[in-house]
């Protein structure tokens, strides 16, 4: 008997004739499945491609990929990967813009004399400063989250390896060798 980490109930492994059966903990059926392979089972992918002529003698081509998957296989399906944070990257391209420019305005600005241009320079340097600081940080910490959701990913995957599905009754259930 094996008990399931989440509710605590017992699992069976029954081995017969060198095959192992796992038994839901809800019904008790053997009629059980990995959701690994429900999700490859139920999902396929076809190529599309076409191409036309039209009346003044242009040729056009197109073409396409599309996966459909079935309603078990979708439930089945593995833990999403994490995605990219479009918000932090374009902060960081602004940051850097500002950087870029507060380089070149400053240096352009330097070789003028006078008061206001000195303001000029110092305010640029600044934007300078704050900018490519700006940009350092968050792709530091962008960085950081990343590896940090990829190590949740990966853990959820291996998780997800470990899932069985009833197909009797529908639970989903994790079995731990």
């Amino acid at each position: 008997m094996i008990d399931c980490p989440h509710c605590g109930a017992a699992t069976r492994l029954l081995i017969e004739q060198g095959k192992a059966a796992i038994t839901c903990p809800k019904c008790g059926s053997e009629d059980t499945i990995k959701c690994s392979v429900v999700h490859q089972a139920g999902t396929t992918t076809g190529s599309f491609v076409g191409v036309g002529v039209d009346m003044a003698g242009g040729i056009g081509g197109f073409g396409g990929r599309k996966t459909s998957r079935t309603l078990f296989a979708t439930q089945a399906a593995p833990p999403p990967a994490p995605g990219i944070d479009f918000a932090r990257v374009f902060l960081v391209c602004v940051l850097i813009l500002v950087a870029i420019v507060g380089f070149f305005v400053g240096m352009a600005s330097f070789t003028d004399q006078g008061a206001q241009s000195k303001w000029v320079v110092i305010l640029s340097f600044i934007g300078f400063i704050c900018g490519g600081a700006g940009a350092v940080a968050v792709s530091i910490t962008m960085t950081r989250d990343n590896k940090r959701a990829a190590a949740e990913h990966r853990a959820a995957i291996f998780e997800w390896q470990r899932q069985w599905v009833c197909q009797r009754c529908g639970m989903t259930f994790e079995v731990l060798y």
